[in-house]
């Protein structure tokens, strides 16, 4: 047995988008019943490791709290908890670091993670996961 929630294609009408939902498993092949419930996540910012861990926590605990049925106003409490830890600077800015991969030797135009790379001052190679944070003052936060 599997409770699905799935989610809308951003103007793809009614249709729901591909691999993307989350679900209870109450019972797996070759476990049998699965006490308690898992929830399986797929597609979701919530399991991508390029979506800051705050962001990847928030969202899993709100899909929890949507299968255990709760209302619009105690999730909308908790994104209003999220927003005001972020703002006041509560949460490790570890937690909002935003990691990709150097996929290519060389790229024509930079992007976020090259240039944070570079701005480091480390040496990166190609295959290495860059870890860098957006700050107001476009300074980067490495973690290599």
């Amino acid at each position: 047995m599997f409770s699905k929630l799935y989610f809308p294609k951003i103007a793809a009408g009614d249709r729901a988008a591909k691999k993307k939902y989350a679900g209870k498993i109450a019972w797996k092949r070759g476990r049998g019943v699965v006490e308690p419930q898992e929830l399986e996540i797929v597609g979701l910012e919530a399991i991508r490791s390029d979506t800051p861990e705050a962001f990847r926590g928030l969202q899993t605990t709100l899909l929890d709290l949507m299968f255990k049925e709760a209302t619009v106003e105690e999730l909308i409490s908790i994104v209003l908890l999220f927003k005001k830890a972020l703002f006041s600077g509560d949460i490790h800015p570890l937690d909002l670091t935003i990691s990709k991969t150097i996929a290519k030797k060389s790229y024509k135009v930079k992007p976020h993670h090259v240039q944070a790379a570079e701005k480091s001052g480390q040496q990166y190679n190609f295959g290495d996961k860059v870890s860098y944070l957006y700050t107001p003052k476009n300074g980067v936060v490495i973690d290599h």
